[in-house]
């Protein structure tokens, strides 16, 4: 199976960046749709995002 998230997969859109702060997060996923949630924590939504992608991706639960 090929990876389908690149290094680029993320964007930052407001200034003061912290991920280590929580805040609100939203997956755009092609084909699939979008998601807006809040995280006490964003860097792990972060780190969770590439294995949600493939789960979805895949017709899995994530």
């Amino acid at each position: 199976m090929t990876d389908t998230v690149g290094s680029d997969w993320f964007s930052i859109v407001s200034g003061g960046f912290d991920p280590s702060l929580s805040g609100i997060y939203e997956w755009r996923i092609p084909g699939i749709g979008i998601y807006v949630g809040k995280a006490a924590t964003l860097s792990k939504r972060i780190r969770a995002y590439p294995n949600n992608e493939r789960r979805m991706s895949l017709k899995l639960p994530w």
